[in-house]
């Protein structure tokens, strides 16, 4: 810094002419540094300085210079004003690296400075006064410290720039800027009145603040850091944005107008501020930001998102306004009233806020949002909306009468809140949706509802509020130590359950119109009546006061409790029954008398004509029913057996006045046993006496007479017999075909047929390959056994493997000797029964070739490892019979063939003729107890022809390979052989004789195969071959290999 120094010697008088000249040079452009300004200090000649001066003084007129006399001074590099010192009305201009600076308590006056490139800088506490301000191109303006900007008028155009530091102000200043202006430090924008043009930019930076400026926006304003608008006012125009950052905050008292965009954004706040945001404005607070206690007036969108918060502030929502919260945002605590919707999205919460709904406007939640512990209000045309939601939505509490849509959701509403009223409708437009009442205070419904979910009160009490005021089709579960409280108006709910209280008063109840069945076991209490509809059925096993009436209009009621105080009367097609206490019972449906134990009518009882008594019997007991009053017997009496009767007495009704009347018939379907009624003064008795109907009568197979013969030999005593004789015809024909054993026999058909699938093997191997070697065939059976009437449907299915080797011990002759392993999975699910068959043999085979004709035959053995698994279901009798024994399959086959080479096409007619010999091992069942059956062993034998042709061709597609397909087809009849048989018995009972299914007399087969030989020494082949008779039907897929030597 240059600055101009009195020379030595120089009287002190002469300084101001000095300073004169000097600022003459600067006005003539000469280029001189270091100049010192001083203001308005007076200019005198002195009688020295003229060169016509008397050697006298004479007294001259004062001089100063004034602002006219200069116009737009430039300034060369540095201008500093100190002290006390004043620009006075100067007209100043800076370019380049000028500088005008003022210090101390210095003061701009009413200059005009402007710059052009160049500085403006106030430090101290120096003051721009009434200063006329401009920052042009690079221009810059800065105050510093604690100066002011006073009642300056500041203009910042584009490329200029103004800034605040320390503990600057703007004063009073009227600052317009059409580029940056910057606040930071400590510094304040004061009182000023502050213009943002579209390019201009105002920004608040560590702790500076907004004091009590207003600020009109039409660029871009933003505060940071710690940075508080204080009490300022910002109106945000339709092109302006303002936004606050990091910990900056709108301050206590300030004001926000919005038409253009408002961000919070890190974890800046509203504070106690208020922001109106005008139709075309938007506010969104996003980061960690938060409208803290602040107030909002909305008519624009309002967002919050991240993890936001609008904390303790009111919120006030015009109809065209938009509140929405998004990410993990929250409602925190404010109070929010609006005429607009309001919208939760994603993982929002509405915290712990009151929210207000206008009329037309709708707080909706979707996603997987909460609405933690808020209060909704509601007005009449207000919407909930929650059909979107992932997730039940809670809320402390929902008032109001405006309609909430659940959809498919489920609304959770209540806390501890003495008595909440909702007079609007509830509804999930079908879906499903329900509610939960949670809280120990009480909810009172006085509107309409029609969801159809359930609804759960898990705590307090859920109260109507008008007649027919809960969801018709809900299923209601009333928890302990909830209540329902009908408030004496008659309701209809779609079911009951749980173990709390259903407070009537005097109204009525009904229920179960959802046809669901539930049990309620808490207590139904007051004076008012119950009314079972739907096809369900209702139990109540509490201890229940109430003294209305009960009506059965529909479906079952059970009563395992106490309604003793009640009447209750039983309509026509539906039922009563249970083993608790009604009051006094009317009849016209059906009165079940459960074989469990017995059931109390503590009045008097009445079977209407037409009505139906039904009594339930289980071994020597039967259902009773203790009526402590009269009598009245019409209609029907109805017996079914639980699980087995034996003949004899059973005491059904007892009571402690008369018995009088009598049944018009008596219905049960046993089988063995006849009904009939012994009519004392005050009980009545039912008598069962075996009739002349024997087991075999009702049986309508052979295997079905066999096993009822050996059951009847029984005789009574024996757990079978006394199963069987209370059942009916249909019953006991199921008791007899469960009882069989008939799998026993099916399964020597089965092992037969793996034998059979051996010999395919074998065979097809001799008419296929020639001259020695190995070979070996694997693939996969599935065979269906057709059931003829007296056997059921049954099915094996499972893999084998067959390996064999070949040797020539003369020409023409060949001799080989083959093993097969195969699983088989058996299954007769129509008689409960299926097993594992694990089978192990051994072929010994030869043919012998003579030109053209070729004959050929062997005899094979297979060991049978069976592993059996039957249900028994008999009347109480059920359980699963298991054996594992042994069986084995032996037999022997030939063939006779003669080829013949058609144009290139092998022709083979030929004929065979097979035995099979399959003997059933020994076997001890166990783990059916009386149903275990016991075998010494059965036996089966068969011989079957067949006859066919054979056609395959080659081609030899290289000097090394051969390719050949071929097919087979055959007629095979069963020359000797019934179906298959077991013989066995219950322990110490009388054998009996069971058949497996009777195969079809005429089988036909067929086969297509390719093979592929390599060289004449290697073969390898796929084929599938099917045999299908009139009933059973066997198909196989499988491939074959041959190395020959």
């Amino acid at each position: 810094m240059h600055k101009v120094v009195q020379p030595a010697g120089l009287p002190d008088r002469r300084r101001p002419l000095r300073t004169v000249l000097l600022a003459c040079t600067s006005l003539a452009a000469l280029s001189v540094t270091g100049i010192t300004v001083a203001g308005a200090e007076p200019f005198a000649m002195l009688p020295s300085d003229s060169p016509t001066a008397a050697a006298t003084p004479v007294a001259m007129t004062p001089f100063a210079m004034q602002a006219s006399d200069v116009s737009a001074a430039a300034v060369a590099n540095e201008t500093i004003y100190e002290g006390d010192q004043s620009a006075g009305d100067a007209s100043l201009a800076t370019s380049g690296n000028d500088a005008v600076i003022f210090r101390d308590q210095a003061t701009a006056s009413s200059a005009e400075i402007i710059n052009n490139g160049g500085s403006t800088r106030f430090e101290d506490n120096s003051t721009a006064a009434s200063a006329a301000l401009t920052a042009n191109e690079s221009g810059a303006i800065r105050f510093g410290d604690n100066a002011t900007a006073a009642d300056s008028r500041i203009v910042v155009n584009g490329g200029g720039s103004l800034g605040f530091d320390g503990q600057a102000t703007a004063g009073d200043a009227f600052i317009t800027t059409n580029d940056a202006v910057r606040f930071s430090g400590q510094s304040t924008a004061g009182n000023a009145q502050i213009t943002v043009n579209e390019s201009g930019t105002v920004s608040l930076a560590d702790q500076s603040n907004g004091g009590i400026a207003r600020i009109a926006n039409s660029g871009t304003t933003a505060l940071e850091g710690n940075a508080s608008l204080a009490g300022g006012q910002i109106t945000n125009n339709e092109t302006g944005s303002v936004t606050f950052r990091d910990q900056a905050s709108a301050g206590t008292t300030a004001f926000i107008g919005n038409s253009g965009a408002v961000r919070f954004e890190d974890a800046s706040t509203l504070g106690s501020a208020a922001l109106t945001n005008n139709t075309a404005g938007s506010v969104a607070f996003t980061g960690a930001s938060t409208a803290a206690d602040g107030f909002i007036s909305n008519s624009g969108q309002l967002s919050f998102a991240d993890t936001s918060s609008a904390g303790t502030s009111a919120i006030v929502g015009n109809a065209s306004g938009t509140i929405g919260f998004a990410g993990d945002s929250t409602a925190a605590q404010a109070e929010i009233a609006s005429a607009g919707d309001v919208t939760f999205a994603e993982r929002a919460t509405a915290g712990a806020a009151s929210i207000t709904i206008g009329d037309g406007a709708t707080v909706s939640f979707s996603d997987a949002t909460s609405g933690g512990t808020a209060t909704v209000q509601l007005d009449a045309g207000a919407t909930l909306d929650i059909r979107n939601a992932q997730n039940t939505i809670g809320l402390n509490q929902l008032t109001g009468a405006g309609a909430a849509r659940l959809g498919a959701n489920t609304l959770a509403l209540g806390d501890d809140t003495p008595l909440t009223n909702f007079d609007g409708t509830i509804s999930d437009d079908g879906a499903g949706g329900g509610l939960i009442k949670r809280g120990t205070g009480t909810l009172n419904l006085s509107g309409t509802s029609d969801y159809h979910g359930a609804t759960i009160v898990q705590d307090g009490m859920l109260e109507a509020g008008r007649e027919n005021a809960f969801a018709p089709l809900s299923a209601f579960t009333i928890d302990e130590p909830a209540t329902l409280a009908l408030a004496d108006f008659n309701q209809t709910i779609g079911s009951l359950a749980g173990a709390g209280t259903v407070d009537l008063v005097d109204a009525v109840l009904t229920t179960g119109v959802n046809d669901g069945t539930t049990t309620f076991s808490g207590v139904l209490a007051g004076t008012g009546g119950v009314v079972k509809n739907g096809a369900g059925i209702f139990t109540l096993s509490g201890t229940n006061t109430y003294s209305g009436q009960t009506l059965v209009r529909a479906g079952r009621l059970t009563v395992d409790g106490s309604i003793a105080a009640s009447d209750v009367t039983v309509d026509a097609g539906t039922s009563l029954s249970g083993l608790g206490t009604v009051g006094s019972a009317q009849i016209a449906g059906t009165l079940v008398a459960q074989a469990a134990g017995p059931f109390t009518v503590a009045g008097d009882l009445t079977l209407d004509p037409g009505a139906i008594f039904a009594v339930e019997l289980d071994g020597a007991r039967s259902g009773l029913v203790n009526v402590g009053g009269d009598v009245f017997v019409n209609g029907e009496l109805q017996l079914t057996s639980q699980n087995r009767a034996a003949a004899g007495d059973y005491r059904f009704l007892a009571a402690g006045g008369t018995v009088s009347g009598s049944f018009d018939s008596i219905s049960a379907n046993f089988a063995f046993l006849d009904p009939s009624v012994l009519y004392g003064a005050s009980d009545l008795t039912l008598r069962l006496e075996r009739n002349a109907i024997a087991f075999p009568d009702v049986a309508q197979t052979r295997n079905q007479r066999a096993t009822a013969t050996a059951i009847e030999a029984g005789g009574v005593g024996n757990a079978l017999y006394d199963a069987t004789l209370p059942l009916t015809a249909d019953q006991a024909l199921t008791a007899f075909d469960l009882l069989s054993g008939e799998a026993h026999a099916q399964v020597l058909d089965v092992i037969a047929d793996v034998q059979r699938n051996n010999r395919w093997a074998v065979r097809s191997h001799l008419a296929q390959a020639e001259g020695a070697g190995v070979w070996g065939e694997s693939g996969y059976v599935d065979n269906d056994l057709s059931g003829d009437g007296n056997a059921a449907d049954a099915r094996s299915r499972g893999p084998w493997l067959s390996a064999g080797v070949d040797f020539e011990p003369y020409n023409d002759v060949r001799l080989g000797l083959a093993g097969h392993y195969g699983r088989t999975d058996f299954d007769n699910r129509a008689r409960a029964s299926s097993g594992d068959i694990n089978s192990i043999g051994i072929t010994a085979y030869g043919d012998w070739r003579h030109g053209p004709w070729r004959l050929s035959g062997g005899a094979d053995y297979t060991s049978h490892d069976i592993d059996l698994r039957r249900g028994t279901a008999v009347g109480d009798l059920s359980g699963t019979a298991r054996s594992d024994y042994s069986s084995w399959t032996s037999g022997a086959f030939a063939e006779i063939a003669y080829s013949a080479d058609l144009g290139g096409v092998d022709v083979e007619p030929f004929a065979g003729i097979s035995w099979t010999t399959a003997q059933g091992g020994s076997f001890s069942e166990t783990s059916a107890g009386a149903a275990n059956l016991v075998s010494s062993g059965s036996d089966y034998d068969r011989t079957d022809a067949d006859i066919g042709l054979r056609i395959s061709r080659a081609w030899q597609l290289n000097t090394d390979l051969i390719v050949k397909p071929s097919l087979y087809a055959a007629h095979s009849r069963r020359l000797s052989g019934d179906a298959p048989s077991s013989t066995h018995s219950y322990a110490g009972g009388m054998p009996f004789t069971v058949y497996g299914s009777n195969s079809g007399e005429n089988t036909g087969t067929v086969e297509a195969r390719l093979d592929l030989a390599f060289r004449q020494q290697f073969d390898a082949a796929v084929f599938y071959r099917g045999s299908f008779s009139n009933d059973d039907q066997m198909h196989t897929v499988g491939g074959a290999l041959k190395v020959g030597f």
